[in-house]
């Protein structure tokens, strides 16, 4: 068990640490000047915060049947390789957008091909780890943050 600790967890770490940039690096991109360069106002860029969740909730809720086959039919550590390129490809697309349109669609495929990935890495720690050692609330539903971000975006309009 200890091999697998050195080898599985610190790759794991880096992987959710990856999961966490990208909400600071649009955070950043705006104090450096992404609404001015896209010409986007700020209710626009708060959709464009939101319609990320959009996208993950959509995968979670509407496609958990198909996203249940795909864990069952290939072994967890195949798709996780499948989705972590993905999520870099849709992730490096945003410095590519140039307006509103084009950074919403690109946030709201980020959070399609984001969302699979926590469920895989806890399907893949139940295989080598018991359920005391595991997360026992990952299916507890959003968070207090997330339906406060929504309620905030529905106030705005």
């Amino acid at each position: 068990m200890r091999r697998l600790d050195r080898t599985l967890i610190p790759i794991v770490v880096l992987l959710f640490l990856l999961n966490i940039l990208d909400p600071n690096n649009i955070a950043n991109a705006k104090i450096a000047g992404l609404p001015d360069t896209l010409g986007i106002s700020n209710s626009q860029y708060n959709t464009c915060l939101m319609i990320f969740y959009v996208g993950c909730k959509w995968t979670c809720h509407l496609y958990i049947g198909s996203l249940l086959m795909c864990y069952l039919k290939l072994r967890p550590s195949i798709y996780i390789c499948c989705v972590i390129p993905a999520w870099s490809i849709v992730s490096m697309s945003q410095a590519f957008t140039r307006n509103f349109a084009g950074l919403s669609a690109s946030r709201f495929i980020l959070g399609l091909v984001e969302a699979p990935f926590l469920p895989a890495v806890f399907f893949l720690m139940s295989g080598w780890y018991k359920t005391r050692y595991t997360e026992k609330g990952s299916a507890r539903g959003p968070d207090r943050w997330e339906i406060g971000l929504i309620l905030e975006f529905l106030d705005s309009h």
